[in-house]
């Protein structure tokens, strides 16, 4: 394995900016120390009227959201950041306690989430996920031999 591969397999997010919305500082510490783990770059706030304010200012590549946070939740945030938003909007992924996970999933996807992860979260779902929403390799696909590309899904 080449050193590029090799560094892609170690770190699978990097040269990416995360933005991690969540009113939680442990919450909001772990999903930091992951990506960060994982090579992101992590920038991080506590709502989603802040997220917003970040996202104006500064490139994001990824965003993951909390549902439930005082002043903008996360659904309110979706609604704010898909309607009129004056760049492409990187793809957003809701993080979430909530339960009856079911309808939570069908509830976030209609409010325009990419993706959506149960706390408490696993890291290899959560590097998943964040490559797969970005378009990266997950770390499994990384490590291993590649695949024919009628095969792969996107």
């Amino acid at each position: 394995m080449g050193e590029a591969a090799a560094n892609r397999s170690a770190c699978p997010l990097q040269g990416l900016t995360a933005l991690v919305v969540e009113d939680h500082p442990d919450s909001r510490d772990a999903l930091r120390q992951v990506l960060a783990s994982a090579g992101a770059e992590v920038i991080e706030v506590e709502d989603g009227h802040r997220a917003l304010q970040v996202l104006a200012a500064t490139r994001i590549d990824v965003v993951l959201c909390d549902l439930r946070m005082p002043h903008v939740d996360g659904f309110e945030f979706m609604r704010r950041f898909r309607g009129g938003w004056p760049r492409t909007p990187a793809p957003v992924i809701a993080v979430t306690a909530l339960g009856d996970g079911l309808a939570v999933l069908r509830e976030t996807r209609a409010a325009g989430f990419d993706a959506h992860l149960a706390k408490p979260f696993d890291f290899d779902a959560l590097i998943g996920a964040v490559a797969r929403v970005t378009g990266r390799p997950s770390p499994a696909e990384s490590t291993s031999p590649p695949r024919r590309a009628s095969r792969r899904r996107r």
